[in-house]
């Protein structure tokens, strides 16, 4: 402003001044226009719940027709029938209960059938049991018997090694030691047992 440059500044400031309330207006148009927005949105989703409403209701009226008309053709139907058509439903459910009374008896001895051979089967397979647990008892006792003598096999071969060992190593001269009278008479005994 010293050097004459008011004009300048004066057009500065009103540009500013310009700006300024250019910008309160574009503040003011974005709200309004976010308002708008959210208001269309609600509007929006009023509208849809509008639509579901009326696809629902069309769809129950929809059922309710379809149901009307199906009662009244059974209605119809119904009212076409007279007394001999009633009289002939009689009779098939006369023969109908009779076939059922007949299978229901040919079911019954069927199953008292089945039940014999269950019984039947039963008494075989209890049968076959025994003399296979009878069988496999004495299998048992032949292998324990053979265990058994196979046991004492080992140990008169043992005693009579043992006896012969000792005999070697001692002298004629020297009485029987205890251990050979042991051993002697354990040899007797399982020759005996032979």
């Amino acid at each position: 402003m010293q050097n004459g440059n008011e004009a300048l500044a004066q057009k500065a400031l009103t540009q500013k001044a310009l700006s300024d309330k250019k910008e309160v207006e574009y503040k003011l148009l974005a709200e309004n226009a976010a308002r708008t927005v959210g208001q269309l949105e609600e509007q929006l989703d009023d509208y849809k719940l509008k639509l579901q409403e009326v696809k629902t209701k069309q769809s129950i009226y929809i059922a309710k027709a379809e149901s009307a008309k199906a009662q009244k053709q059974v209605a119809e139907s119904l009212g076409g029938l007279n007394g001999s058509a009633l009289a002939n439903i009689e009779k098939y459910e006369n023969s109908i209960n009779q076939m059922e009374a007949e299978a229901e008896s040919l079911t019954q001895i069927n199953s008292d059938k089945s039940k014999l051979e269950k019984e039947f089967k039963q008494l075989e397979n209890s049968l076959s049991i025994q003399s296979d647990m009878e069988k496999l008892k004495m299998d048992i006792a032949q292998q324990k018997q053979l265990k058994e003598q196979q046991k004492i096999t080992d140990l008169h071969q043992k005693f009579e090694e043992l006896n012969k060992s000792t005999h070697t190593h001692e002298l004629k001269a020297l009485p029987p030691s205890p251990k050979e009278e042991l051993n002697k008479k354990m040899d007797d005994f399982f020759k005996k047992k032979e």
